[in-house]
Parts: C-alpha cells; structure tokens; sequence
C-alpha cells in the first residue's frame, strides 16, 4: 500500500503492497470466470457428493441461489477437519478448509438479504470449484471469493469481497458495498454496520479522504472506519472480540499474537476498501494503531514469512 503516515491518533509505518494483500480476495482470477465448460471439470465423485449434501438445501431446495450474487468465503486461522462421524473418513495428507457460502438478494436501496448457503468443512482446491459448479447449476447469477472474520472453527459475524465491486456483509444483511452514483463511484452504507449513528447514505469516492482501524484500550472493541475531506469519521462496521483478551494470552508475546489475530478480518476488509480507492486513481492512506503495524513483532515476523512465501511463489 506504499506509504503509512501518522496520524494524530495511530501511527503507522510502510507496509509493503504485496504482503497482507496476498490473502485479501484469495483469487481475483476465479472470481472473474462467470462462465465456464462443465465438460473441462475433473472433481471427484466424493467432493461433488459432500458439496451436494452441504448445499442441496439451502441452494436448490430453499432456491436462495437463483438469481443471487453469492460469495464463497474462507475464515481466519482455520486448521481442522471435518468430524468424522458426520463426513466419514479423514485423509491425515489432506489439507482442509473451512468455506462459508453466502447468498446475497437485493440491494441497498431497499432490503439487501444475506442467506448462508453453507458452513462446510472440505478438502482446500477442488472443493471450491465443486462449490462454484454447484451455484452456478442453481441459479447464481455471479460469485465472488470473499473472507469472513471466524476464527479457527468458531462464529462468523461478518466478511467481505472485492470482486465485482466491494461489500461488506453481516450473517444478515450487507452493510455497505461500492455502487456507481450518477455515473461516479461511491460508497453506500446501509445503517446495519453495528454504529451507534448508523443510516442509509452514499458517499462520493473523491470525499473520502482515509481509512483506519480503531481500537479500543483493552484491545477488545474495534471498528473499521474512513474519512472525508470534511473532517467527518464515518464508520463502517463495530466488532467486539467475546472474551478477554488481556486476561486470557499468557504472556506479553501472547497478548501481542492475540490482539493481530482477532483483528486480522478487519485488517484486510480495510485494505480491500483502499486498494477499491486506489483503483479508482485516489490515494488514500491506511490508518492502523501503532499494536497493528511492525512495531508489534508479531506482525513483523508475520510479514517476513509473507515475504518469503511470495519470493518463492510469485504466483499466488
């Protein structure tokens, strides 16, 4: 993202473009690929039996699919797998994924509905193709890739995408997402993002000046929000992490891995929101506090192993 500048109530130092950004929309690629030959496909019977047993109901049956733009989300910090009384065997060689999938009906300027298609665990690659196949043979209308913010194999709350033009959703409804107004980029906001002052309005692109993250002094409470050239804080989403997190991490290295993780959604909806800026050839800055930025040496080792990762795979 280039440079980070101080601001009066975060600091922030350079965070290099391609390091967090490798995991916010995981494949801009599929996300892109509307339509496609079924013939060319090469999945499993198992993997199209578990996608069929995880979406028939919600996708076919209840047909929240049909017509709907659906996101196909992964969670945060996700390494286990699927419970065996319930999936059968599970493969010890075999890397699983948690993938939320979503539907989205409607629109903000009336009543913009999310369903959740699944909460499944499967086998990470072919599954997502197998999912894609299955909402497009149901009626989807597009897909995008998108992250919720779960950690591990606990709740969602709420995620976010970037393909086809970035949202931000809750498990009910979608909270805000980029729209064209009067032919000009803008960023609507639905009321339904957990603020206290929430309701319905649009922003035009060129208003916006920043984007941060808040948090609060126990670390527990944060929100993701930007600001206008008007001096005005506008806030998009709250979030609360349900339990202490001083209390609970043994150790200040604990703590310190503890507040990055909890936070770790919201930092990369952030950064989708100002990559969308970016593109729109504005340059607004990322406001993060001082715990979310390379001061904090958990955050630093994270970057270098990022670094590494991309030297030896340019192609992620």
């Amino acid at each position: 993202l280039g440079n980070l500048v101080a601001h009066p109530r975060f600091v922030c130092k350079e965070q290099p473009s391609t390091l967090m950004w490798a995991r916010i929309g995981v494949s801009a690629a599929r996300a892109g690929r509307i339509t496609w030959p079924a013939s060319r496909r090469t999945l499993s019977t198992d993997i199209k039996a578990a996608v069929d047993d995880a979406l028939t109901l919600t996708a076919r049956d209840l047909g929240w699919a049909k017509g709907a733009h659906c996101v196909i989300c992964t969670g945060q910090y996700f390494t286990g797998t699927p419970d065996p009384e319930t999936a059968g065997p599970v493969d010890p060689e075999t890397d699983y994924e948690r993938y939320v999938v979503c539907a989205l009906d409607g629109d903000l300027r009336e009543e913009y509905v999310v369903h959740q298609l699944a909460d499944t665990i499967l086998p990470s690659g072919p599954s997502f193709d197998a999912i894609e196949d299955y909402l497009f043979l149901s009626g989807a209308r597009s897909i995008s890739v998108g992250e919720c913010d779960s950690l591990g194999s606990g709740p969602w709350k709420h995620g976010f995408f970037s393909e086809t033009s970035y949202h931000v959703f809750s498990d009910a409804t979608v909270i805000s997402q980029v729209i064209l107004d009067a032919g000009r980029p803008a960023f609507a906001l639905s009321g339904a993002g957990d603020v206290d002052d929430g309701g319905k309005r649009v922003v035009p692109f060129e208003a916006i000046r920043d984007v941060g993250i808040a948090m609060s002094d126990d670390w527990s409470a944060r929100s993701l929000f930007f600001t206008t050239h008007d001096e005005e804080l506008i806030t998009i989403v709250t979030d609360a992490f349900d339990g202490d997190i001083l209390g609970s991490a043994e150790g200040d290295d604990g703590v310190l891995a503890a507040a990055v993780t909890t936070t770790e959604w919201m930092v990369k909806a952030g950064g989708g929101f100002v990559l969308e800026l970016r593109r729109a050839g504005l340059t607004p800055q990322f406001l993060l506090p001082k715990l979310l930025t390379e001061e904090n040496p958990v955050v630093a080792q994270r970057n270098r192993m990022w670094r590494q990762h991309r030297a030896k795979n340019p192609q992620d």
